[in-house]
C-alpha cells in the first residue's frame, strides 16, 4: 500500500488519508453540536492511531520526492495537512466558546423529557455569546447551541429558541420564594415578546459570575 510508485503521486496513500480523515472531520463537526460522555477515550485513541500511519504516509511521501524530485510527491501529504487543519480550528472554535469568560449563568432542575431526565444549563459569556447545555441521562449526553443574546434591564433576549424543551428567546430576572427554605432567590423565567409569563415553562435559578 506504501510502496513509492514512478509516478507523481501515490493514489493509494491519497484514498487513505481521504478515508481517515474525511470521517474524523465529520465527527469533530457533530461533536461540535453534541457530546457522549466517555466518547474522547476512544476517539482520542483512534486520533493517535490515524495520526501515526498520517507520519508513515508523509516519509513515504518525502521518499518519493527524493526519488522523482518532483513536489507533487506530497499531495497526500498537503491534502491531509488540510484537513487536519480544518479539524484542529473547529476543536479551537469549539473550545472558544466553551470556555469564554462567563459573566451570568442559570441552571434548571431535573425535567422530564419522554422518557429521559433531562437539565440545561445558560451561560451568557462575553461579547454577547451564549451557550446553552442540554444534559441528558445524567450527563451522558450533552448538546450544544449557541449564539447571541441582549440583555436589557433584567430581561435576556437571546437570538433563537432552543433545546427540545423549546426554552423561549426571552427571559426574566425575576425574585422568587424558594418553597425549601422560603428565602426570595433570583430565577429566569420564561416570557413571550409581550413580557408575559409564560405559564407551563420551567425557570432557571440564577447566578452571576
Amino acid at each position: 500500500m506504501f510502496k513509492s510508485e514512478k509516478k507523481n503521486y501515490s493514489k493509494p496513500r491519497l484514498v487513505l488519508v481521504l478515508l481517515m480523515l474525511i470521517p474524523v472531520l465529520f465527527n469533530v463537526i457533530d461533536n461540535h453540536k453534541t457530546q457522549v460522555l466517555y466518547d474522547a477515550l476512544f476517539y482520542g485513541l483512534l486520533y493517535i492511531l490515524i495520526l501515526i500511519i498520517y507520519l508513515i504516509i508523509i516519509v513515504f511521501d518525502l521518499l518519493l520526492f527524493i526519488e522523482i524530485k518532483k513536489l507533487k510527491s506530497f499531495i497526500p501529504t498537503l491534502i491531509g495537512l488540510s484537513f487536519i487543519s480544518v479539524i484542529l480550528s473547529i476543536m479551537i472554535f469549539h473550545n472558544y466558546k466553551l470556555h469564554q469568560k462567563t459573566i451570568y449563568k442559570a441552571k434548571s432542575e431535573d425535567l422530564k423529557y419522554s422518557e429521559n431526565q433531562i437539565n440545561y444549563e445558560i451561560e451568557f459569556k462575553e461579547k454577547g455569546n451564549y451557550v446553552v447545555f442540554e444534559i441528558e441521562e445524567d450527563g451522558l449526553i450533552t448538546n450544544f447551541y449557541y449564539g447571541k443574546y441582549i440583555k436589557k434591564d433584567s430581561i435576556f433576549m437571546i437570538d433563537n429558541i432552543v433545546g427540545k424543551k423549546k426554552i423561549s428567546n426571552r427571559l426574566l430576572i425575576k425574585l422568587i420564594e424558594n418553597k425549601v427554605n422560603k428565602k426570595n432567590e433570583k430565577q429566569l423565567v420564561q416570557i413571550d415578546e409581550n413580557g408575559k409569563l409564560l405559564k407551563n415553562k420551567f425557570n432557571f435559578k440564577f447566578d452571576v459570575k
